[in-house]
């Protein structure tokens, strides 16, 4: 068992920070309790030290693939269909096989479509 506020054994950085991976469907701009939450959260970790990378859909016009926000790297995959709300989008899964294997935490927030590939 790990002390609260312990270090998991392999952590990335000398001085225990971690990479960590937030994933989402949507993400700001898009304004949605979670997309803020993730948000703050995100930019907190990253003033702690910790290596933060948001990973979600490109959902509108006009963002960015990828870009750094407040010290929080985001990457968004294209999608390549809509059912209501729900995205569908083979690159996410792509770029999550990628980003997860340099991550220590996967912070998974559901309801991502592609959740149970992802954990």
């Amino acid at each position: 068992m790990t002390a609260i506020g312990a270090l998991p054994a392999g952590a990335s950085g000398k001085d225990g920070s971690l990479r960590i991976l937030m994933a989402l469907d949507y993400f700001v701009p898009y304004v949605s309790g979670l997309s803020v939450t993730v948000d703050r959260l995100a930019q907190g970790l990253a003033g702690r030290g910790h290596s933060v990378t948001v990973l979600s859909h490109l959902h509108g016009p006009g963002l960015a693939r990828e870009e750094t926000r407040a010290g929080v790297r985001v990457v968004r995959a294209p999608v390549l269909a809509r059912i209501g709300k729900a995205q569908i989008s083979p690159a996410l899964l792509a770029a999550a096989s990628r980003e997860i294997s340099r991550a220590d935490v996967l912070h998974l927030h559901a309801p991502l479509v592609p959740a149970v590939p992802l954990s």
